[in-house]
């Protein structure tokens, strides 16, 4: 099973531990802020980026072999 966010209270305090995906909630949210001042200061639209998440293994998973 894997859960999607990898909120920490959840993730690494389920029995077992959640194989979580964790894409950076925190980095896409202060880009999106840069963008939302950068448009209300009249800015260039951005482009589209790309901000690839990790898989952050734990109990809830195990490897293929």
């Amino acid at each position: 099973m894997i859960g999607f966010d990898n909120w920490d209270a959840i993730a690494a305090h389920s029995r077992p531990r959640l194989t979580s995906i964790d894409m950076n909630l925190e980095r896409l949210g202060a880009v999106a802020g840069r963008h939302l001042f950068a448009a209300i200061d009249g800015g260039d639209p951005p482009t589209s980026e790309q901000y690839p998440g990790r898989v952050v293994m734990r109990d809830s998973t195990a490897p293929v072999g």
